[in-house]
This record gives structure tokens, sequence and C-alpha cells, in this order.
């Protein structure tokens, strides 16, 4: 029988949470308290890349909760970049460069 898994609705939420607030995958998963790799492992699971550990529907939800989280990032940054563009058109430049 293998161990159970550390992924909660807990750990989900506060990953998902660091990454709204702006912290990239690998510090989500730190300030979530576990592993980065961990995280990756329970994204390749989600997306059906671990042949050697099959995911479940938890996992799924996991990745469609950070990509999620992940595009309302940034939606949010280019609304904010676009907003500026007038007074720095450099933005507008960085932008279309992106």
């Amino acid at each position: 029988m293998g161990r159970d898994s550390l992924l909660t609705e807990e750990v989900q939420q506060k990953v998902v949470q660091a990454i709204v607030g702006g912290a990239h995958f690998e510090a989500a998963c730190r300030y979530a308290d576990i592993a980065p790799r961990t995280g990756y492992d329970w994204m390749a699971r989600g997306e059906g890349r671990a042949r050697a550990r099959p995911g479940n529907e938890a996992f799924v939800h996991f990745v469609q909760a950070v990509r999620h989280a992940e595009a309302q990032v940034e939606v949010t940054v280019i609304a904010q970049v676009r907003q500026g563009i007038p007074d720095n058109p450099r933005l507008g430049l960085d932008f279309l460069a992106r």
C-alpha cells in the first residue's frame, strides 16, 4: 500500500495564493511547506506525464488551479503594463518584444 499524498486542499490553496501574490512556482511550493520537486511531481502526475506514478483527480485539480493562478497573474500584469504605456512608451516596446 502506498503512502498518503501530501496534496491536500490546504496545500493547494497555499500554492495558488502564493502564485496569485506573484511568487514563482518553486517559491509557492516552499511557502506551502512542500519541496519544489514534489510540486513538479504533482504537476506531472496531473498532466499524465508520470507513468511510474499515475495521478488521480486531485492532481488534475492541482494542475488546473496552478495554471489558472498563473494565467490570472499574467493577465493582471499585462493590464498594468498596458495602462502605463501612455506615460512610458518604452513599456510598449518592451511589451511588443515579449
